[in-house]
């Protein structure tokens, strides 16, 4: 019995050596957060990509907002996306911050100014070396 578990071990311990990046295998997962910052006064509809790339929706009152995920190995590109909501839009010249995170690292940012209306629109992408 002994032997079966130490045989088992080996080929689990051989099986996991084996995986690396130079062996086209699939990599790892990437720890990533999404955050939106700023003095926009109307309710926000966003849009960020889920673990698996999949663009998901969520809705806020107010700022900030963030969202931490962590994303598949296999995922290329991930989006974070924001707007204002029709029914409650902010105020001419208020500012939206977009970032995204890998890790603690600043990989993504951007800002986007209310119109004379109050609305904004903006998104952003980040690709994966």
């Amino acid at each position: 019995m002994k032997r079966m578990i130490r045989l088992l071990a080996f080929v689990i311990m051989v099986g996991l050596g084996a995986c690396s990046s130079d062996d086209g295998s699939v990599p790892q997962t990437r720890e990533m957060t999404y955050e939106i910052t700023g003095n926009y006064s109307g309710e926000v509809v966003i849009v960020y990509s889920d673990e698996g790339g999949n663009q998901q929706i969520a809705e806020a009152e107010s700022l900030p907002w963030s969202k931490s995920v962590t994303i598949d190995g296999d995922v290329p590109v991930i989006v974070l996306g924001v707007s204002d909501s029709v029914s409650n839009p902010g105020n001419e010249g208020e500012t939206v911050l977009l970032k995204i995170y890998r890790g603690d690292t600043v990989v993504e940012e951007s800002t986007v100014t209310a119109i004379s209306n109050g609305y904004m629109n903006f998104s952003m992408t980040y690709e994966f070396d």
